[in-house]
C-alpha cells in the first residue's frame, strides 16, 4: 500500500520536520505541502533535512526514473497557478505523465486573480501557455500591498 500525505501547508518548519522524519521509514509515495509554499527558506531547510526532496528539477529526474521502470506520474496542483503552469510543462515533458491534476480554484476561484491567464483546458486536455519562461505573468495588482499602515502617537503626544 502506498502512503500519500497531504499536509495542507498547515505546519511550521520544526513540526513538519518531525512529521516527515517519522514518515520516512514508510517511504511515502509523496508528502505534499508540509508548510506554506511561500516559505522558501523553510522549504529549502526541510528539503536539506530529509531524504524526501522536491522542486521541478527533482520532479523531472524522478519522472524520468519512473519512466525507465514503466511507472506513471501525476503532477499535483494545489499551490496555485504558477505551480500548475510549471507542472503542466513538466507533464508535457514526461512521456509517462498519467494526468495533470487541477483543483476547484482553477475553475472558479482565486487562480485567475493572481495571473493574467491560465493554462487552457479543452476537452480534458491542458496545454502550456505561450510565451517565454512559464508563459505566465502576475496580475499587476498582485504585488501591491493590501494593508493600510497608520501611525498613532502614544497618549499625550501629538503627531506632526
Amino acid at each position: 500500500m502506498d502512503v500519500m500525505v497531504e499536509m495542507h501547508g498547515l505546519w511550521n518548519v520544526p513540526a513538519a520536520r518531525t512529521i516527515i522524519a517519522a514518515l520516512e521509514e514508510f517511504n511515502p509515495f509523496w508528502i505534499e505541502d508540509p508548510i506554506r509554499p511561500d516559505n522558501e527558506e523553510g522549504l529549502s531547510s526541510l528539503a536539506r533535512s530529509t531524504r524526501l526532496g522536491g522542486g521541478i528539477t527533482e520532479a523531472k529526474a524522478i519522472g524520468s526514473l519512473a519512466e525507465a521502470y514503466g511507472v506513471p506520474v501525476a503532477p499535483h496542483d494545489c499551490s496555485g497557478p504558477v505551480v500548475l503552469t510549471a507542472s503542466t510543462h513538466l507533464s508535457l515533458n514526461l512521456h509517462n505523465a498519467l494526468l495533470q491534476e487541477t483543483v476547484r480554484a482553477f475553475c472558479s476561484g482565486w487562480y485567475g486573480e493572481l495571473v493574467t491567464d491560465l493554462p487552457p483546458i479543452s476537452n480534458g486536455t491542458i496545454k502550456p501557455p505561450a510565451g517565454p519562461g512559464l508563459g505566465r505573468r502576475l496580475q499587476p495588482d498582485v504585488l501591491r500591498p493590501d494593508a493600510t499602515v497608520r501611525t498613532a502617537a502614544p497618549a499625550g503626544y501629538a503627531v506632526r
